[in-house]
């Protein structure tokens, strides 16, 4: 199985993470809508730790592969890679979205372009 550089991982991380910082920026503009306080926090939190989670899950893996067993080690790399591709590519299809409806038209505000792009 190849194996990956410790740079190549921390890079990865970065890109996760300054997409996970954008998308939040986007998700602000959704919650600030939300009258109930303790629900934004909610979001915000889980959020974060499912960012955290999955940074960390990233960087154990890359540290602890080699001691594991490979039908165990192919189980887990697949179970991460569906993981970090069913969060990532959302991301991806939000964040152009959002700045699209809020910048392109006069007539989006930031309130209209929250609700056209969470009832999508």
């Amino acid at each position: 199985m190849r194996s990956f550089s410790n740079f190549a991982i921390f890079l990865l991380c970065l890109a996760i993470l300054i997409i996970d910082i954008l998308t939040f920026y986007w998700l602000l503009s959704i919650t600030q809508l939300i009258n109930w306080s303790n629900l934004s926090l909610v979001i915000h939190i889980v959020f974060w730790l499912f960012t955290i989670g999955l940074l960390s899950a990233i960087v154990i893996l890359k540290f602890r592969l080699d001691k594991i067993h490979p039908q165990r080690k192919h189980l887990l790399i697949t179970s991460l890679y569906g993981l970090t591709v069913s969060s990532f590519i959302p991301k991806i299809i939000f964040i152009p979205n959002s700045i699209s409806f809020t910048h392109s038209s006069p007539r989006f505000n930031n309130t209209s372009s929250s609700f056209l792009i969470f009832s999508l």
